[in-house]
């Protein structure tokens, strides 16, 4: 069984590796639409229509690739991009999940005592695809 530990992780937006990214989540949701009728003891359910959305965090940097300074000058909100969120190492991608997402938001703090972050909220338009290449 494999384990992957999170450090390996990475995310790319718009063909871009995200610079000093943190951490980064994606929800994948599927509506459940009830199907109980009159004279059922018990509720059922049918699956509705999938969505997803999450985000990711990373450290304020003037690097070129993907940094801050990307996100708040080519990125808008609204903006639509390709991402791929690699749970390992991206030499080896053994688990990846890839959609095209709306970004939602792009917010900046920091305080006396930490590292300037951004935060990037975003929202699926379309399937997630989930890839695994197990070499098992």
């Amino acid at each position: 069984m494999a384990v992957y530990h999170g450090s390996a992780g990475s995310l790319s937006i718009g063909g871009s590796s995200v610079a000093q990214v943190q951490n980064w989540s994606v929800t994948h949701n599927a509506e459940m639409l009830e199907t109980t009728s009159l004279g059922m003891g018990a509720r059922t359910f049918s699956k509705g229509l999938e969505s997803f959305e999450g985000s990711c965090e990373a450290l304020v940097t003037e690097d070129g690739d993907s940094d801050f300074y990307d996100f708040n000058t080519n990125l808008k909100t609204g903006t639509a991009v390709t991402a791929t969120f690699f749970v390992d190492d991206t030499s080896s991608a053994d688990v990846k999940l890839t959609g095209t997402v709306l970004i939602s938001s792009v917010e900046t703090g920091t305080s006396f005592d930490d590292i300037a972050r951004y935060s990037i909220t975003f929202t699926g338009s379309g399937s997630l695809t989930v890839d695994t290449n197990d070499a098992s």
